[in-house]
Order: structure tokens, then C-alpha cells, then sequence
């Protein structure tokens, strides 16, 4: 590409050359402009690109959909995921639990177990140990505020009552007048 300008009366030439590369694809040459970036620098800095020109990639047919899409591929994919699953159980379960703890209260593993310790390891209202899994993060559902670890049935029996105090005490009389302790 060639290009004049003109400077105190004189004129200069400027010969820009283009960066050609080949698509991977179509095997055309073509300016760098016509490729996608892939996303990665290269060790001086600048942009690497995709090996497929951006035609080649908008033409592309999809592989991948047309492969899983076979019942045979399918079947594979699921007993991998399965096998991947049965590997790594516990991990898997412990990364879950510490990012819902973050994303629906707002608290860490670490933040959860330290509580767990200042409760001993039981329910904060029955005082009993959880039978099955973990005790329950209680919030106020206003707020946010995380109020304490509660085993299933007084987390469901505080979600019934709507986090309601003077349904509770109604409640606790209503036992009270029938002869339960």
C-alpha cells in the first residue's frame, strides 16, 4: 500500500506493508485484518490471531453439534461426565457448597466452620446435631443477614411460620393448652 503526503513542499512516499497471512481453512492468502484475534498475546506483545480467516469461521458448519448430536457420542459424553463426577466427588461437592455459601449469603467455607465451632456442631434453636448433611444457613430474607445454622426442621419450621415471631409464640400456646411439652 502506497501513500503521499506532502510537507514543506516536498513529497514524501510512504510504502506501508501489509501483514499477509495464510487461513488455515481456505489456504488463501489474506491481510492480518481479515482475521479474528484469538484472545492470546504473543511474547512481544501483540495480538495473535485465529487460523481461520474470518470468512472461513462464519461459513463454518458446526462440528461439534453435528458430533454430540450422535446417540453414540452422547452416551459417551455422559458416562465421562458421570466417571469424571464419581473421581472428583468430593471436590466437586466442596467447590459448590463454597460458592452457593458466597453467592446466597455472602459468606466462605472458612466463615461457615467458624460458626459451626461457636454453635458446637448443632442447631442453634433444638440444640441437636444435623442427622443428615450439613446444618442450615438462617437469614433474614429482608436483610440478608445471616443469623445462624439451624438443623432442616427448625429452618423449615421458621420458613412456615414466614420468619414470624408472633406466629411462633401463637403456636407455642396452642401446644402449651393441649398438654405438649
Amino acid at each position: 500500500m502506497v501513500s503521499l503526503f506532502a510537507t514543506c513542499g516536498h513529497i514524501y512516499f510512504e510504502q506501508k506493508v501489509m501483514a499477509i497471512k495464510i487461513c488455515s481453512k481456505c489456504g488463501l492468502e489474506k491481510d492480518e485484518s481479515e482475521f479474528h484475534g484469538s484472545g492470546y498475546k504473543k511474547k512481544d506483545g501483540t495480538q495473535s490471531l485465529h487460523s481461520w480467516c474470518k470468512v472461513c469461521v462464519a461459513n463454518k458448519p458446526s462440528y461439534q453439534k453435528e458430533y454430540w448430536s450422535r446417540p453414540e457420542n452422547k452416551a459417551r459424553k455422559k458416562r465421562n461426565a458421570h466417571k469424571s463426577y464419581l473421581n472428583n466427588k468430593e471436590k466437586i461437592n466442596h467447590y459448590n457448597l463454597e460458592k452457593n455459601l458466597k453467592r446466597k449469603y455472602g459468606i466462605t467455607f472458612k466463615e461457615y466452620n467458624v460458626m459451626l465451632d461457636q454453635q458446637h456442631g448443632v442447631c442453634k434453636i433444638c440444640g441437636k446435631a444435623p442427622i443428615v448433611k450439613r446444618l442450615h444457613v438462617d437469614h433474614d430474607h429482608k436483610t440478608g443477614t445471616v443469623r445462624a445454622l439451624l438443623c432442616t426442621q427448625c429452618n423449615m419450621m421458621l420458613g412456615a411460620t414466614r420468619d414470624n415471631p408472633t406466629i411462633l409464640r401463637l403456636a407455642a400456646l396452642y401446644l402449651e393448652e393441649h398438654g405438649c411439652e
